[in-house]
């Protein structure tokens, strides 16, 4: 069970969790609480996915993604019974009939369909190159056969080799636009059918259940509804990478990934970036915004917000940008190994590769901390994960991450860095005669 939330049914109190195939639920009594039931849902729930919930008129909704992490599909479940919900999805947009042509300023329809300027993939066709928008709508309108959108590249300098270039496309969807500079899309008239919301995680308003933020599966995107589906639009203020997306009960818009985690603080308009700041011992200070966040967790002691990450838990500081960090001195990191050599004061050193920061060093056998000195070959290019091992009383030591080995003769002072043929974490090495730790040579 993760991601646990309150809720009500029939004006009880519920503790909620997500079970990854259902919902569970346990009603919380004045002093105590009953056992947990389950809700099945129509498919997989993500296990990272902390459950969203709005409550209207004594009634809770959850609004999730069913699905994978790579993209699932939007459904509403309005709580019917502690073992039943009323599952409405997936939610999908509506088919429309337009009678004219509609143009897309700064949109694109083919970013990330073409390998070069006349390459394109299927339902793309480059029609030719032109001075003008107006020429290329011209050339799109005496097609055969007729086309449902297209794309102009203008003569704008920064498109490079596609400055210029016109396409047809025999396909038009509402999630098919992309935004770009220099760029101008066109959709045509006639039937357009409505997709079906593809997410990978949501996030409806805890005070208003028609709207919502979504990251779109694959592109990993921020988007935005406020008629419970209806219409959608792109947040294009936002235009970085978003998995975890969230509105708290300020009315404040979130979003997290690797590609870090952001704030809005007036309803999408504009973002600021959150940081995270540590001083090394060495005195210096290290501002970070990229981590492995992996949720948002909503309603942190109090109406607070919290950045759980592979680096640890941060906590929103409603006053700064600046996260604060509960990671406290690291004695809880974990360690992936531990290479183990005989130093010079006749003690140990330790090299250890630590999840999920990096490769970490003690020259005294783990009384103190304190990396690779200056002038040093570290193996910091390991970054996070890896594993190794030392061969005996040799000083001699070797480590693995991915397609890169790592080698050491002086007990993990120096080393240097080889390739592989493929990602290897194992290996075997020849021993002296009765020892099963020596190397041989």
């Amino acid at each position: 069970a993760t991601g646990f939330r309150g809720g009500l049914r029939g004006g009880e109190p519920y503790l909620l969790a997500n079970s990854e195939h259902g919902i569970l639920t346990r009603r919380r009594a004045a002093k105590a609480f009953s056992a947990w039931q389950r809700i099945e849902s129509p498919g997989g729930i993500a296990n990272n996915d902390h459950l969203s919930v709005v409550t209207t008129g004594g009634r809770t909704e959850v609004l999730t993604c069913i699905g994978g992490w790579g993209g699932g599909k939007l459904y509403y479940a309005s709580l019917d019974a502690p073992t039943r919900a009323t599952w409405s999805g997936p939610l999908k947009l509506p088919d429309r009939n337009y009678t004219g042509w509609a143009t897309y300023p700064g949109q694109s329809l083919i970013f990330g369909r073409c390998s070069s300027p006349t390459a394109c993939g299927e339902g793309v066709r480059p029609i030719g190159v032109f001075d003008t928008l107006g020429a290329c709508q011209a050339a799109v309108n005496k097609t055969s056969p007729p086309p449902r959108g297209y794309t102009y590249q203008s003569k704008d300098p920064t498109l490079g080799g596609y400055a210029g270039h016109c396409y047809a496309l025999s396909a038009f969807g509402p999630f098919d636009l992309h935004p770009q500079k220099g760029v101008a899309s066109g959709r045509a008239p006639g039937f357009v059918a409505g997709e079906e919301i593809d997410c990978s995680n949501a996030a409806v308003d805890p005070r208003d259940r028609d709207h919502f933020l979504f990251s779109r599966g694959g592109e990993f995107r921020t988007y935005e509804s406020r008629d419970g589906g209806r219409t959608v639009s792109r947040v294009a203020s936002h235009d970085v990478g978003a998995f975890f997306v969230l509105i708290d009960s300020q009315g404040w818009y979130y979003t997290a990934t690797q590609d870090g985690a952001f704030v809005s603080r007036d309803g999408g308009v504009g973002w600021e970036a959150l940081h995270v700041v540590m001083h090394s011992r060495d005195g210096r200070r290290i501002d970070r915004v990229p981590h492995d966040y992996q949720r948002i967790v909503p309603d942190f002691r109090g109406d607070g917000i919290a950045f759980p990450s592979d680096q640890g838990l941060h906590i929103l500081n409603r006053s700064s940008d600046n996260l604060t960090s509960a990671v406290g001195d690291m004695r809880n990191t974990m360690a992936l190994s531990a290479i183990l050599s005989p130093n010079e004061q006749g003690s140990r050193s330790l090299v250890v590769n630590l999840w999920d920061w990096n490769v970490g060093a003690s020259w005294d056998d783990g009384a103190t901390w304190a990396g690779w000195a200056k002038g040093e070959a570290s193996p910091g290019s390991c970054g996070e994960g890896g594993g190794g091992q030392g061969m005996g009383r040799s000083r001699k030591a070797i480590m693995f991450h991915r397609n890169h080995f790592y080698n050491s003769s002086d007990g993990g002072r120096n080393w240097a860095r080889g390739n592989l043929p493929a990602p290897m974490g194992a290996f075997v090495y020849v021993r002296q005669p009765g020892s099963r730790t020596q190397p041989a040579g």
